[in-house]
Formats: C-alpha cells, sequence, structure tokens
C-alpha cells in the first residue's frame, strides 16, 4: 500500500501510526508514504495493491487510475476525517476491507 500526500509529511505521521498496528496485530500488510511529486514514478516502477491518497490530492484519483489501468492496483481517496484525526485503525481497517474485498489479500 502506498499513500500519497502533497510533500510526504502528514502522511509519514500517520504511516508511523498505522506500522505500530500493524506490528501489534501481525498484519500481512506494507505501507508507504509518498509526495505526489515522486508518487506517478514510483507506482508506476514498484508493484503495489493499493494506493491510498490522501484528501488534499484527491485530484489526482483519475491519473492514478489510467496510469495502473493494467496493473490492477485500487486508487482510493482516505476518509478527509480519519485523515484529519490521523485515526490510523480506521484508515487501516478501510484499507484492509478494500484489499480483501478485491481479494488482494
Amino acid at each position: 500500500m502506498v499513500l500519497v500526500c502533497t510533500i510526504g509529511m502528514s502522511s509519514s505521521m500517520l504511516i508511523s501510526k498505522m506500522q505500530q498496528v500493524i506490528y501489534e496485530q501481525d498484519l500481512p500488510v506494507r505501507v508507504t508514504a509518498i509526495s505526489t511529486q515522486e508518487a506517478l514514478d514510483y507506482v508506476a516502477q514498484h508493484p503495489t495493491d493499493l494506493v491510498y491518497l490522501s484528501p488534499q490530492v484527491r485530484f489526482m484519483k483519475d491519473k492514478f487510475q489510467l496510469l495502473l489501468s493494467d496493473k490492477q492496483t485500487l486508487v482510493e481517496v482516505i476518509d478527509m476525517t480519519d485523515y484529519g484525526m490521523l485515526n490510523s485503525q480506521n484508515i487501516l481497517q478501510h484499507a484492509l476491507y478494500l484489499l480483501q474485498v478485491h481479494q488482494k489479500i
């Protein structure tokens, strides 16, 4: 899973909290934070099951979907309230739900 935000800082804080939950619950998930500037190149070169966009970059969803259409990568926008509150538990649960529904895990 790749989290994308404007410069990667708010996602980095969120990632730290998510990684703690992943570790504590021994979940089969790897998560990375990246800025929009690097994201398109990164996801084109690194296989990922889910590109999770922060609310402030939701306008890029179509661009990611087009770029990744042949790779069957999910592209979703993180809930604005959960993102603003850095609610890593809710965000991670939703990501896991998406991955399970689409049989990625």
